[in-house]
């Protein structure tokens, strides 16, 4: 009886591993197919750490142990948006080859000037960027706002009560973007000071431009004169300061004074965008008998998006005499953020 019992479970240890030796049924149907990183498919995916090696000791980790990657709002968002439709239609947009922009800006630099319809189609590749000798560079106005008795906190100004510059009576202080080349060598834009309009609907040759959103304020531009301050608030004052216009380093601040729009040398690529142009060529300045022509482009940070960023072409002559010559869209984000 013993030997019988001692045959059975040979017998069945045998077959148990032969069961768990023989290959499987997938297996032998599909075989492994290698894969080289030529052939493999190029994704976005979250970056996830390399999981550690199992242990080598007797202790296994238990069933309720998990190893898995801690979500971050970063990865949850890139996640979100590569997931986006990549087509305007989508977010409401147009094709119409005949759509044509609202210029100048009527409410705010800030505001669409596109309705629904555009000229352009998106496309959702990488287009090539040209990138263009740059003219203006972000000014260093450290010390200058330290002799004024203000300090600088990202892109706004605070300053203190004693400050000169509280005598302009702003509701806020920005620092420029630009260091306005075509300006005297011993002028400096310090600061833009933003102030309440009058009226909604004064004339437009009483002030340079209007900024913001529901909340519009008129833009203005500090200048320190060797420690002497005074504020630029309309058109007839920067012709004062900068006729005649006979340089590009003239041309390209008279235009940036006066429209509030930004001079763009360069552009990195940005996988959150729709695109509309290829190439995108970054601002540049041709001057055709004392005419200049000159591409800045427009900043949408109003309503709620999709909103659509543009290349706005100018001209300006001698006298000063702007010209809104054109505009066509070169970006529009995809995400769901809104702006008052």
């Amino acid at each position: 009886m013993n030997k019988r019992i001692v045959l059975v479970l040979f017998v069945a240890s045998s077959i148990l591993i032969l069961i768990a030796c023989a290959p499987s049924v997938e297996d032998a149907d599909h075989p492994p197919t290698l894969i080289t990183l030529s052939q493999a498919p190029l994704v976005s995916t979250a970056v996830i750490p390399p999981t550690p090696p199992r242990a080598t000791s007797t202790a296994a980790l238990t069933p309720t142990q998990k190893l898995t990657a801690t979500p971050t709002i970063a990865g949850f968002w890139e996640t979100w948006m590569a997931a986006r439709p990549r087509n305007m239609e989508y977010y409401g947009f147009i094709y119409d080859k005949k759509a044509a922009p609202e210029l100048p800006p009527r409410e705010s630099v800030h505001m669409p000037i596109w309705g629904q319809r555009l000229p352009l189609k998106a496309f959702s590749y990488t287009p090539r960027f040209i990138d263009t000798p740059s003219l203006s560079t972000q000014p260093d106005i450290s010390q200058a706002l330290t002799r004024a008795k203000c300090t600088q906190d990202s892109s706004s100004i605070q300053c203190s009560p004693e400050s000169p510059l509280a005598d302009f009576n702003c509701e806020y202080l920005l620092a420029p973007a630009s260091d306005y080349p075509g300006l005297d060598r011993s002028m400096q834009v310090l600061a833009i000071c933003l102030y309440s309009p009058l009226d909604e609907n004064e004339d437009r040759s009483s002030y340079l431009y209007r900024t913001g959103c529901a909340f519009r304020r008129n833009a203005g531009l500090i200048l320190d004169e060797d420690g002497q301050y005074r504020m630029i608030k309309s058109p007839d004052q920067v012709k004062e300061i900068l006729l005649p216009i006979d340089s590009p380093e003239k041309a390209l601040s008279y235009l940036q004074m006066n429209t509030g729009l930004s001079a763009t040398f360069n552009f990195e690529a940005d996988k959150m965008l729709l695109y509309f142009m290829d190439p995108i060529q970054g601002t540049h300045i041709e001057e055709i008998g004392g005419i200049y022509t000159i591409n800045l482009f427009q900043y949408v940070s109003c309503l709620c998006e999709p909103w659509v960023d543009s290349q706005v072409v100018l001209t300006v002559d001698r006298t000063g005499e702007i010209t809104w010559k054109s505009a066509l869209p070169i970006s529009m984000t995809i995400g769901f953020s809104c702006a008052d």
